[in-house]
């Protein structure tokens, strides 16, 4: 896609202000394309209008999991970004307005130098484009009251993996861009923040081997002592609170903010959305170490690459 873009500005740009970016799998009514229009016309600081697709049509078990959670969760933490980020927002690569001349002037990526995962073709280009159009001086926003936006997710746990070690190199690779000189803060956090969470699978799988050492060396040596209890205690505590707060607080404010606005019937009422949830909880604890085990070994597989070609 991102040659394809690209030859699409070289070749026929300039006969254009404005291209609309879509997938093969996106969707887009009317109604949605003429608002971001509109929107783009009357402000010549725009360069990206991102909208904030919703996921549709899956029909298996897997699919309609991760289309629920997407749609729960997604939509609070989506106006999250936009409070956060607020002109300075993320493109996400598809269902978005662009300014052609501003896009083919200043969003033309590189061919990155080194081995692969770290060079060749910047994979996740679509976060580095809207840092580099924020770096010329245009805004970048993300709509997530725009209706009629939609996209598909990966139907079954072989293309979500195959999705994630695609976006995980890509990440890696922001790693690269960090300290580009002239980059926003916004976008230098916000590369920063996806490294670091392909990072934290092999840092969770390590965590686990040395806590489930440690457990069974102090059971089969017997010094787990009331004294060492106490001392680990605090911290043990700190860890669990942690965790569950990370865990469980996006879902009960996702389902509070739905519960409260009298948007649970798009989820087919209140007792249907709460237990969807209790649903969709229990199967990511299942869900969760396969993911941490396939990204664990696909950031193995890239380091030994890269030292490899050292």
């Amino acid at each position: 896609k991102l040659g394809n873009v690209e030859d699409f500005c070289r070749r026929w740009g300039r006969d254009y202000d404005y291209m609309l970016v879509m997938d093969a799998d996106s969707v887009m009514d009317g109604a949605a394309v003429i608002a971001l229009l509109r929107m783009m016309e009357g402000n010549p600081r725009l360069g990206i209008l991102q909208t904030n697709p919703k996921p549709i049509l899956r029909t298996s078990l897997f699919g309609r999991m991760q289309q629920f959670s997407a749609r729960l969760y997604g939509s609070v933490f989506s106006w999250g970004l936009q409070a956060i980020f607020m002109g300075h927002a993320s493109y996400i690569g598809h269902n978005a307005m662009i300014r052609v001349k501003a896009f083919a002037e200043h969003c033309f990526l590189p061919v990155l130098s080194g081995p692969k995962p770290w060079g060749g073709k910047p994979l996740s280009h679509d976060i580095v484009e809207s840092a580099m159009m924020a770096r010329a001086g245009y805004e970048v926003w993300f709509l997530p009251d725009i209706e009629g936006s939609y996209e598909e997710l990966p139907a079954n746990i072989l293309g979500f993996f195959m999705r994630e070690r695609r976006w995980m190199r890509g990440n890696l690779q922001h790693l690269r861009f960090l300290f580009l000189k002239g980059l926003r803060p916004t976008y230098r956090e916000t590369f920063l923040n996806g490294s670091l969470g392909y990072v934290s699978a092999p840092l969770w799988a390590m965590f686990l081997l040395v806590s489930a050492y440690g457990m069974i060396h102090f059971l089969h040596h017997g010094v787990l002592a009331f004294g060492s209890l106490r001392a680990i205690e605090l911290p043990m505590t700190m860890l669990l609170v942690s965790s569950l707060v990370f865990l469980f607080l996006p879902r009960l404010l996702a389902l509070a903010v739905h519960l409260r606005h009298d948007k649970a019937k798009t989820f087919g009422g209140k007792d249907k959305l709460v237990i969807s949830v209790l649903l969709e909880t229990l199967f990511s604890f299942f869900f969760s170490p396969l993911m941490m085990a396939y990204i664990t070994r696909v950031t193995r597989s890239a380091m030994l690459a890269v030292l490899a070609e050292d």
